[in-house]
């Protein structure tokens, strides 16, 4: 969630490349690392040098798992099942 709560306000993000990070974060959104320094150092380097690059981005991803739009896939997987 709190990657999505980053993009919702225009911030890139900056995440170990597991798990969740995955699904959420893409190139135009902020920067997916190996979990040591050597690689985190250099990633939020590299967003922090414009992150307004990534701003229009982020608030288009974050919406993407806005809840109508969950609360809508929820419903018509119902409703196609039914």
């Amino acid at each position: 969630m709190t990657p999505l709560e980053a993009m919702a306000a225009g911030k890139p993000v900056v995440a170990v490349d597991e798990g969740g990070f995955r699904e959420t974060i893409t190139e135009e959104t902020g920067m997916l690392v190996l979990a040591d320094t050597s690689s985190l150092i250099p990633a939020l380097k590299a967003v922090s040098g414009d992150p307004g690059r990534y701003h229009d981005a982020c608030l288009a991803r974050a919406r993407k798992f806005d809840r109508t739009v969950f609360d809508e896939k929820i419903w018509e997987m119902v409703h196609n099942v039914l």
